[in-house]
């Protein structure tokens, strides 16, 4: 009906008759869909699916003028090609002798003035712009209308007619995809730019977690760590681990005036600590201090900067200095040696021994800052002993105790930590009558049983006000049992011993709770006494000898 009516509706057009209908307007507004095209044309449908190179040539053979063969086979189709003159191939892509593409390139050699029309149901970009370069003047997606097909036959055998090649049309296209394709370059070398900035943002980004790793690890190494000393040990031996080198040393500093306070150094494996005072007036040790910034010396055979740097360390190779910084100041200065000159150490590695670095300078601000702190508690702490003391002959009783204690511990060959700490015990074990009553820290004469039991229980005051401190936990129980000597064991320490036998010389020696002060030989005696066994005779008979001496 569609056909037969179209058929009338072009008779009527042609005669000019005033006749209208909705077929009629589509053809006024889509003239070159409906526009005559070559009187007589011949045309080959190719596709591998019988039933549809059967149903398109069905559909094309309705048009009067138009021959219409068809084939399923490719090969076959050139056959036909090469015997008869045809204006125009409708051919499939895709099909299993021979692409659609291949096919229009060996019919055109054949009859250079072929048009080519192609279907596919896979459509793409670079399909489209290879089907126009071989020739073909219209590309069809599947699946398609009839109109749409008839409509490219006939746009196809008007160009044909007309003398319009198809090669404009895929030179537009192949311009396009020019363009295309220098967008796409474009936008590949911004990718690549991006790429190399996410790799050198990830490179970065990996060294600084690493760093941060050191970091933690150095902290919690550190953590609890309140000897400046001590942290500089811990110090040396992570930093050695970081960064290998032949030699490494802290210089322990202060920054006003610029001194040195301790040299931390490995020798034979172990860490070797020297208190020793000097200033720092020249070199780059001043110029780190003052600028808080890494240096490098490349040659130390050949350098006007080293300074105070050359009594300590060996002068050749390459010597790279770090400042540990800790609350914004400078505490120490890190020292690393290796044999090579030049470029020795490398960015990563400073970088390494800048982060362990800056974990073992916040470690020693703190330190010194709890030094500090401690510092003056224990200050007021021996001034409450002091007021403990009273007034009166027991006035003093402890800094004659310290000096007493002091005097025998050194003698009896103990260390320096430990006469220390002995001298703290010392200075502090009357403290705890702070806490007793004023009326009973206030009298004179001995003592009745009662009154005496809780006078001697300023000993447990003593270590339940000091023992919270956290500072003096080897002194506090020094203090706590040197009124009970029955509770030392039966090895009790040589400080035990000694702080109690001094302080109950020093008691009986002098008017107090205990009556009138004895002589010496006397006070020998009560001393023996009191403790029996608990102190050795080796231990009263140096008591005896540091007494006689101090009097």
């Amino acid at each position: 009906r569609r056909d037969a009516f179209g058929r009338d509706v072009r008779s009527i057009l042609t005669n000019a008759a005033p006749v209208w209908s909705l077929s009629a307007r589509a053809m006024v507004q889509h003239p070159t869909r409906w526009r005559r095209p070559m009187a007589e044309a011949r045309i080959l449908v190719v596709d591998d699916e019988a039933d549809v190179c059967e149903l398109v040539a069905d559909w094309l053979a309705e048009e009067a003028e138009w021959t219409v063969d068809y084939t399923t086979e490719p090969l076959r189709a050139l056959e036909q090609i090469g015997q008869a003159s045809y204006d125009l191939m409708v051919t499939d892509l895709r099909m299993p002798q021979m692409h659609g593409l291949d096919l229009a390139r060996q019919a055109r050699s054949l009859r250079p003035g072929l048009s080519v029309i192609g279907i596919t149901g896979f459509a793409s970009l670079d399909s489209s712009v290879d089907a126009l370069r071989q020739g073909f003047v219209d590309y069809i997606q599947k699946p398609f209308r009839v109109d749409d097909l008839r409509a490219a036959v006939c746009r196809a055998l008007s160009q044909r007619a007309q003398g319009e090649p198809g090669e404009a049309a895929a030179d537009e296209v192949t311009h396009d995809n020019a363009v295309l394709a220098a967008a796409n370059e474009d936008l590949s070398k911004r990718l690549e730019l991006v790429s190399r900035e996410l790799t050198t943002m990830q490179q970065r980004l990996a060294g600084q977690v690493a760093n941060l790793e050191i970091r933690c690890e150095a902290a919690d190494q550190l953590d609890g760590q309140r000897d400046p000393q001590q942290i500089l040990g811990m110090g040396l031996v992570m930093l050695r681990r970081q960064l290998p080198a032949d030699e490494h040393a802290i210089v322990l500093i202060q920054k006003q005036p610029p001194q040195m306070t301790a040299l931390a150094t490995i020798e034979n494996d172990e860490i070797v600590i020297r208190r020793q005072q000097q200033n720092l007036e020249r070199g780059v040790l001043r110029a780190v201090i003052k600028r808080g910034m890494p240096a490098l010396i490349e040659d130390l055979s050949d350098s006007p900067l080293l300074g105070d740097v050359e009594h300590w360390i060996e002068l050749h190779g390459s010597l790279l200095l770090v400042p540990l910084i800790g609350n914004s100041r400078t505490q120490a200065i890190a020292m690393v040696r290796r044999q090579d000159t030049g470029t020795a150490f490398s960015v990563v590695e400073t970088r390494r021994a800048m982060a362990v670095c800056a974990e073992i300078g916040k470690a020693i601000e703190i330190a010194k800052t709890i030094g500090h702190q401690q510092t003056e508690v224990f200050e007021f702490l021996k001034q409450m002993a002091d007021s403990a003391d009273g007034e009166g002959p027991m006035s003093g009783h402890s800094r004659r105790v310290t000096l007493l204690v002091r005097d025998m511990a050194r003698r009896l060959g103990l260390d320096e930590g430990r006469v220390q700490n002995l001298e703290v015990a010392a200075r502090l074990h009357d403290i705890g009558k702070t806490l007793l009553p004023v009326d009973l820290r206030g009298r004179r004469g001995r003592l009745n049983e009662q009154d005496m039991r809780l006078w001697q229980t300023h000993a447990e005051r003593a270590w339940a006000m000091l023992e919270p401190l956290g500072f003096l936990d080897d002194a506090v129980d020094l203090i706590r049992y040197h009124h009970n000597p029955e509770l030392w064991g039966d090895d009790p320490a040589a400080e035990q011993q000694i702080l109690a036998a001094c302080e109950a010389y020093d008691e009986l020696t002098h008017d107090g709770v205990h009556g009138a002060g004895l002589a010496h030989d006397d006070a020998m005696a009560a001393v023996k006494a009191l403790f029996d066994d608990s102190v050795g005779a080796d231990m009263l008979e140096c008591l005896s000898h540091c007494a006689a001496f101090s009097q």
